[in-house]
């Protein structure tokens, strides 16, 4: 029983990463992706955006239509 938990304890510390190790390999993995350049990001955030308010306006549009049609069924 006193073996089983100390090998417990060993696999435990062997798996257990410091702090700074996670940090080291979270900087890794941050160096590995390619980021957009500037001008592309901006590019990018402009057409959601215009998207996103265009998708807003189609909604609005719709929701007047259809409270109008049902203003003249009921």
């Amino acid at each position: 029983m006193e073996q089983t938990k100390q090998q417990n304890t060993q696999q435990n510390t062997k798996t257990r990463k410091s702090l700074g190790e996670i940090f080291k390999t979270l900087r890794a993995e941050f160096q590995k992706i390619s980021w957009l350049d500037q001008k592309t990001f901006f590019r990018q955030t402009i057409a959601v955006i215009i998207g996103a308010v265009g998708i807003g306006v189609l909604i609005a549009l719709l929701d007047l239509v259809i409270k109008y049609l049902m203003s003249l069924i009921l």
